[in-house]
């Protein structure tokens, strides 16, 4: 008649005994590098901006301007790499269009940007995809702001979160499974690109929502879209293959 969410490491057994053992934790600093410092201050100023923008708009304007926004705050707290894309996305569409279809004020809803119950990586798709179908401008002369951030992001040649992940892997006992979390599948391509450079093209593998990877970077510098089912994925992992 009652159900209680709880941690695992609080699960006992009829004789208060500890089902699983509490997870240890530690944390690995990292420091940006001088282009990744100067990226996200111009992401951190081009996010003020368009805050304040968002602040003369009416209501419903607004909110689509602050919920993208904060969309595009996510992608950048996962990669650069993440954040670009969907910048990149974001121009070419502006690009396309005319002023005559910026000014029927096209715009998303809350709903648009909020994940799926059910599948949380099924919302990031919609994250990206939105982000670069809203018709209203961000802010003032945007496409340009746009250019200099992705120009600041292509002169990030690598990212010392990943580079740091890598490291941290080569201190673990040989053979050790590792399982990582992404929210983005740019930044997810990015780990798997990383990790077949340093360790060879069978020392990891992906799990997304449709069983697909674009953008992967071969070891050999050409670049794949992999495909691979969850299962196939899970079995691999546990096997240790």
């Amino acid at each position: 008649q009652a159900l209680l969410r709880n941690n695992k490491y609080h699960v006992t057994n009829l004789r208060g005994e500890r089902l699983f053992k509490r997870p240890e934790i530690t944390t690995t600093p990292y420091h940006y590098s001088q282009a990744e410092s100067t990226f996200y201050q111009m992401m951190t100023e081009f996010i003020a901006s368009g805050r304040a923008y968002a602040t003369g708009l009416d209501g419903s304007q607004g909110r689509a301007v602050m919920l993208v926004l904060i969309a595009l705050q996510k992608l950048a707290s996962s990669s650069v790499a993440a954040v670009r894309s969907a910048l990149q996305k974001r121009l070419f569409k502006l690009r396309e269009l005319s002023s005559a279809a910026r000014r029927n004020n096209a715009r998303i809803g809350n709903t648009s940007i909020e994940p799926d119950a059910d599948d949380p990586e099924a919302g990031n798709l919609i994250v990206e995809d939105e982000i670069s179908k809203l018709i209203l401008e961000l802010m003032e002369n945007e496409c340009e702001r746009l250019t200099e951030l992705i120009a600041a992001a292509d002169h990030v040649t690598f990212e010392t979160k990943i580079e740091t992940i890598v490291a941290t892997i080569h201190q673990l006992p040989v053979g050790e499974s590792v399982l990582f979390f992404t929210e983005y599948k740019v930044t997810q391509a990015l780990l798997i690109s990383a990790l077949w450079r340093e360790f060879g093209e069978d020392s990891a593998t992906f799990i997304n929502g449709d069983d697909a990877l674009p953008g992967v970077l071969l070891p050999g510098g050409a670049r794949r879209d992999l495909r691979e089912s969850r299962e196939a994925a899970k079995d691999r992992f546990n096997s240790g293959v």
